[in-house]
């Protein structure tokens, strides 16, 4: 069940490898940057989060040459990479603005 275009395939794992890129680079920094106490699980599960997403980016692409990856498991694979996205995007949705502010001053 893979993309029937390659060159779209291409540009969509493209685009989900650079935010699973900026997700995973702006915690990082955002994790040696933190010197007050200890530190928040969210920033670690960020971190997850982007690592996972360039993760199955890598899949999808890998995809396209080898065949066990496409149809089904291909399918499990983007359904578990969107809900571990999904998560992250309510864990970072739900510090709002006040949870912000008392992690980062």
């Amino acid at each position: 069940m893979a993309i029937a275009n390659p060159i779209l395939n291409f540009v969509v794992r493209g685009f989900q490898a650079l935010f699973g890129i900026v997700v995973l680079g702006i915690s990082v920094s955002l994790i040696r940057g933190h010197h007050w106490g200890s530190l928040p699980a969210s920033l670690g599960f960020s971190a997850f989060v982007g690592g996972v997403t360039i993760l199955g980016a890598a899949l999808g692409v890998a995809a396209l040459f080898l065949t066990f990856l496409d149809g089904m498991v291909g399918l499990i694979i983007d359904a578990l990479v969107a809900l571990i996205n999904a998560a992250g995007g309510i864990v970072s949705a739900s510090l709002g603005r006040n949870g912000l502010s008392r992690l980062f001053g």
